[in-house]
């Protein structure tokens, strides 16, 4: 059984922590908000995370300061971020879904450009 540890600080929130099948979201204060899989993926500030269970999965998007769930998609095989945290790629059963990361942490929803 492996050790639980610190996995990265989400900017303006708190932090990541992994353990054995599952990564604990903590809000600044240490107080739990949420738990996301651990193949979760973030932007570069660690603010919008993309967790997808398997290629071809159910995947769910958090905003990772609240640890709220911003929407549950029924299939995604792959997210990537652009190289400046702004956009989000989710590849869908048919086509790809663009993500405005900073207009969709700000309403609460996914926003496409």
């Amino acid at each position: 059984m492996g050790v639980p540890r610190v996995r990265s600080w989400v900017s303006g929130g708190g932090f990541l922590i992994a353990g054995e099948d599952k990564v604990s979201l903590y809000d600044g204060n240490g107080t739990l908000l949420c738990e996301v899989d651990r193949a979760t993926r973030c932007n570069r500030e660690g603010t919008l995370g993309v967790s997808m269970v398997g290629y071809g999965g159910p995947a769910n998007v958090y905003h990772m300061v609240t640890g709220r769930t911003l929407a549950k998609l029924d299939f995604a095989s792959d997210c990537v971020f652009s190289s400046d945290g702004r956009r989000a790629a989710i590849n869908l059963k048919k086509g790809v879904l663009i993500v405005d990361v900073p207009a969709t942490l700000e309403q609460g929803r996914l926003v496409t450009p």
